[in-house]
């Protein structure tokens, strides 16, 4: 399974803990990363909803840095 992850710069601690689990998972063949350290929660959140319509990935997981997203 591919999958996109993204989160603002606020979130990045926890992305990048998530995104270093799935990358051992047996199951999971990708982990793109479309966070950069600017990078809003509305313009990842569509990054990563955009390569999952466009079937670049399976699946797609966000990480709001407030605990609202």
């Amino acid at each position: 399974m591919r999958i996109a992850i993204g989160a603002p710069g606020n979130g990045a601690l926890l992305k990048d803990a998530l995104a270093e689990r799935l990358a051992e998972d047996g199951r999971v063949s990708d982990v793109l990363d479309l966070s950069t350290p600017e990078i809003t929660y509305p313009e990842v959140s569509f990054q990563v909803a955009r390569a999952v319509a466009e079937g670049r990935v399976d699946r797609g997981l966000l990480i709001c840095g407030t605990g609202v997203g």
